[in-house]
């Protein structure tokens, strides 16, 4: 797989894929509350309920306070399925 990268800046938001179905949701990070923890088409868990609310509360800070980071570029390094 080839590595990627992108500003911090530029996250606008997640996308989550089902494992076991293959749906994909995508959801705004600077409007979206609150996250699914279950695929809602199979029912499959895709995260404990408290790490959703959680994790996600302070993703949703560290990409804000990164992304106003101003005495360096700040990227996101990963790589890009094909």
């Amino acid at each position: 797989m080839a590595e990627e990268k992108i500003a911090i800046k530029d996250i606008k938001g997640l996308e989550l894929r089902c494992n076991t179905c293959n749906l994909s949701l995508a959801y705004e990070l600077s409007t979206q509350q609150t996250f699914i923890s279950e695929c809602p088409n199979c029912g499959a868990e895709w995260m404990p309920q408290q790490l959703n609310v959680d994790g996600i509360r302070g993703l949703k800070q560290i990409f804000k306070m990164l992304g106003n980071a101003q005495g360096a570029k700040l990227s996101l390094t990963y790589e890009k399925e094909q």
